[in-house]
């Protein structure tokens, strides 16, 4: 009876709770949306995930701004170039209905979420639904008992899975009973979803170390608890005095378990602490510990600090500047000049065995005076990764000399394609309205990379500077080019329908890895398109076609303007040929005027002339001399026609 009654209960409470999940109300036709979906949602440490964002409704123009976690980094999107700052993304949308774009994802495990919205083409704002965690390495371990009833293999639990294990509580004997709790989980687990996770426990054995005068180390031990959810970053908070605390990293981003606190002063004093940071929130804080910088020698102390290249990424061969600075730390001046020298490292340690590749004098400096200095190299030729870095030579009294090296920064040499879009052509610079003509380009690779295959578009523009919003008036598609490998494409056009001064270039999209995509396209070729006039004498007639030697006939001509402009007033001459082809050496007869003709218009004129006194087969016809601006100047004769004479 008391199963009965609650089982009854359970599939009440079940079946009422039917009614919260209702389908969802349509959004109205025309609201403007975008929604997000990844490939693949789980991926490795350093993996690479595309995101999918489909767009829908937002004008003639909009945008999609994309937040992207800490440690994922943007590599490259379909729709080519892209605004970034920092962790957002900006895409720009022209018609599109959807894009694509590829992240790298961290070393760090755990959840990490994206956020986005878009930008209609009234400047209205909208989030971007769909998907937005990804998860960095492997899941959570499977629930036995949510996979014992889990029949859509989905990881959730739906109605009829509840009422299997309703009947296997009920029921069910050995293996097949489970509990009251199990029945009760399971229900919750429909009704509500996975249970929250919790923020993580404190972190423990945190540690502070003074590293010279500027700088603290501190190290620390994970939680022991993650919540149920794993830990993506880590708090870090910092105080003077041990009872004001102010963040000094809000999120690090990383699993990691150690950070240095730069830019300190000589012998100060700062207290710390950490917490761990889930997808449920921010746990306690660890211990508190402390350190104090070291304090100002009395002589000099020389330092290589805030080491820069402007270029972490150059090509084999490219130049690129390195940057330091020289700081005396030391209570007093450094009393003479010296040297700083520059060095290239297999490893993340400079020291004074690596290979030298320049040098810069460095003047005396007084106490907590600093020196910039810098140098431009170029990268080596062979691919890999190099670690540059300096040292500077100690001076006289120096109070310490191990701290004479800096650390070091990492440049990365790789291959990297370039692609731009040379100078187009076109087979006609002044076709007329409606009329096809072709435009040709070459994309050439000046990279020192192979490309991927990509797309070239054609535009045609108001002015010489060709870009992707002129209008887009074809495609082609690209191959993949090899270092210094073109690909000519062609595409044909018809000529606008209005006259005018039109430019027509292209555009290729960029490809992954890119070195410059300020570069992808062309200048514009100037086409005029103007209405032309086009004279032609359409076939001529004789009143009679056999005559007696000497006796007069009537010759007659059509002039008509085939073009599509008007043409001046002309002359139309008549010609005698001893063959059946009529061309302005022939012997010429005699002239008549031709008034202006507009594009369609004709004029018939005629001539009385007289036949030969020999006796033979002549042959008649005219030409109609060229007007200015005329399309096609080798049209402008008849053909014959024959006239006897006997």
């Amino acid at each position: 009876m008391l199963r009965g009654m609650l089982a009854a209960m359970m599939v009440a409470a079940m079946t009422g709770a039917l009614g919260l999940f209702g389908t969802a109300p349509v959004a109205a036709q025309g609201t403007p949306s975008a929604t997000r979906s990844f490939d693949p949602a789980t991926v490795s440490p350093g993996g690479q995930v595309t995101v999918t964002i489909t767009v829908a409704n937002y004008g003639s123009r909009g945008s999609v701004t994309e937040s992207l976690p800490q440690g994922f980094n943007y590599e490259s999107s379909n729709l080519g170039q892209a605004d970034t700052t920092g962790q957002e993304v900006r895409f720009t949308l022209q018609g599109e209905t959807s894009f694509t774009y590829t992240v790298t994802a961290p070393s760090a495990e755990g959840p990490y979420t994206f956020s986005g919205t878009l930008s209609d083409s009234g400047g209205n704002i909208h989030a971007v639904g769909g998907a937005n965690a990804v998860t960095v390495g492997g899941g959570a371990a499977e629930d036995p008992l949510v996979a014992r009833y889990d029949d859509n293999n989905n990881g959730k639990i739906d109605k009829s899975e509840v009422i299997a294990a309703i009947n296997d509580y009920l029921f069910g004997t050995g293996a097949n009973a489970i509990t009251k709790a199990d029945v009760i989980r399971l229900i919750n687990l429909y009704l509500f979803g996975p249970a929250t996770a919790q923020p993580p426990g404190a972190p423990t054995n945190l540690t502070a170390t003074a590293n010279g005068q500027t700088r603290i180390d501190l190290s620390w031990t994970a939680p022991a608890s993650d919540g149920g959810a794993a830990i993506t970053g880590y708090l870090i908070e910092v105080s003077t005095d041990g009872s004001s605390w102010r963040d000094l990293v809000a999120n690090t981003g990383s699993t990691g378990t150690s950070y240095s606190h730069t830019g300190l002063t000589a012998d100060s004093a700062r207290h710390y602490r950490v917490s761990a940071i889930n997808s449920a929130g921010t746990g306690p804080a660890s211990n508190v510990a402390t350190a104090t910088t070291d304090s100002v020698p009395a002589g000099p102390d020389l330092v290589v600090e805030q080491l820069q290249v402007d270029n972490p990424n150059p090509e084999p061969g490219a130049s690129f500047s390195l940057n330091a600075t020289v700081r005396n730390q030391g209570g007093g001046p450094s009393g003479s000049t010296t040297t700083l020298r520059y060095y290239r490292s297999t490893d993340p340690a400079i020291t004074l065995s690596d290979t030298e590749v320049g040098t810069d004098g460095v003047g005396s400096l007084a106490a907590s005076g600093a020196s910039r200095e810098s140098i431009d190299l170029a990268a080596p030729s062979t691919v890999g990764t190099y670690y540059y870095g300096a040292c500077v030579d100690a001076v006289a009294g120096e109070s310490n000399t191990g701290n004479n090296c800096s650390s070091a920064v990492e440049v990365t040499v790789v291959k990297r394609p370039d692609l731009v879009v040379e100078q187009p052509q076109v087979d006609n610079l002044n076709p007329e309205p409606g009329v096809p003509f072709t435009l040709s380009a070459t994309v050439r690779n000046e990279g020192s990379g192979a490309s991927d295959p990509t797309t070239l578009r054609y535009y045609r523009s108001s002015d010489s500077t060709i870009e992707p919003s002129d209008t887009d008036v074809g495609t082609d598609g690209v191959g993949s080019l090899a270092e210094s490998g073109t690909s000519g494409e062609s595409i044909d056009l018809t000529a606008p329908s209005t006259e005018g001064t039109y430019y027509y270039g292209a555009c290729v999209d960029a490809v992954s890895g890119e070195s410059d995509t300020g570069n992808n396209c062309s200048d514009g070729v100037k086409v005029t398109v103007e209405a032309r006039p086009d004279l032609v004498v359409e076939p001529p007639s004789v009143n009679n076609d056999s005559l007696n030697a000497g006796a007069s006939f009537t010759l007659s001509a059509t002039v008509r303007n085939q073009g599509s402009g008007p043409s001046d007033p002309t002359i139309l001459r008549y010609y005698r040929s001893t063959d059946s082809t009529i061309t302005t050496s022939d012997a010429w007869e005699g002239i008549v005027a031709v008034e202006s003709l507009f594009p369609s218009g004709g004029i018939s004129r005629s001539i009385q002339l007289h036949a030969p006194s020999g006796d033979g087969t002549y042959y008649y016809g005219a030409c109609v001399v060229a007007v200015a601006g005329e399309s096609n100047t080798g049209n402008n004769c008849s053909d014959a026609v024959p006239v006897t004479v006997q």
